[in-house]
């Protein structure tokens, strides 16, 4: 479920108030969890910048007297370098190590998805800064959850109006094995089949993306949509130029921020 920044901001303090006793000396700071990916060797790191701007976030808010008056927020974080058992084992420290932790601030799809669904057990809310898997909206799976982040589904309507702009009536996809890519897909699939588009073949890799590439090639390939973490986007990229899927005779549609990272 996708929520606007504002919204998610307006829940936290929302809560915070709703739940917190009166202010006095010993109970007026309020305890957040954060788990952020800054670490570790594949996935999506977006941590680096998101826990500067939470800590950021929260200085702004106990310097405002109008927010949460008698109250402190107080951020507690962890790395969880996009790995879901390591994020699991995150989540488990914040909430049985004092003090009392309010909520969670968890990014990383498959972290989120993982801290989401152990999170319900406690009816506790997670707010979730970077996570864009299709399957987080499902409010039956993940009642406790809110983003402030789209739905990578929100690129594929735009992906089937540059085909048909272009008329490109045959196209590939190339996918990494995370729930984020496959759910993103699947719901690919079902708008080029409304819009007459065929998908000529579709590959998956875990992370090597050598055989997938071959595969590509051999279908006849030549627009290709790539949908995979940064990591594994060079890998590609590399094997690309070894199997010359590369020039005017292709296109390949990658996320725009891998080339902030690729340089």
């Amino acid at each position: 479920m996708y929520w606007p920044q504002w919204i998610g901001a307006a829940i936290v303090f929302h809560v915070c108030v709703s739940v917190s006793p009166p202010p006095s000396d010993d109970n007026n700071v309020l305890h957040i969890g954060g788990i952020f990916p800054i670490n570790g060797k594949g996935g999506w790191q977006g941590g680096q910048a998101c826990m500067p701007a939470a800590n950021l976030a929260l200085e702004d808010v106990n310097r405002r007297k109008d927010l949460l008056p008698g109250y402190a927020l107080k951020l507690h974080s962890n790395d969880s370098e996009c790995e879901p058992g390591l994020a699991a084992s995150v989540m488990y420290n914040l909430l049985y190590n004092k003090p009392q932790k309010l909520m969670l601030l968890a990014g990383c799809s498959t972290v989120c998805t993982t801290v989401a669904e152990a999170a319900k057990m406690w009816n506790l809310i997670v707010l979730c800064y970077g996570a864009s898997s299709p399957a987080l909206s499902d409010r039956n799976r993940f009642p406790t959850l809110f983003r402030t982040h789209p739905s990578a589904t929100v690129h594929n309507p735009t992906r089937i109006k540059l085909m048909k702009k272009f008329g490109w009536s045959r196209v590939a996809i190339l996918q990494q094995a995370e729930e984020v890519f496959i759910s993103t897909v699947e719901d690919l699939e079902t708008r080029c089949m409304e819009a007459n588009i065929e998908i000529v073949t579709r590959q998956s890799f875990l992370s090597d993306p050598t055989d997938a590439v071959k595969n590509l090639k051999r279908q006849d390939a030549r627009v290709i949509v790539g949908l995979f973490y940064v990591v594994a986007a060079r890998r590609v990229l590399c094997e690309l130029y070894k199997q010359k899927l590369y020039g005017k005779s292709y296109t390949w549609f990658f996320i725009g921020e891998f080339f902030l990272f690729l340089q």
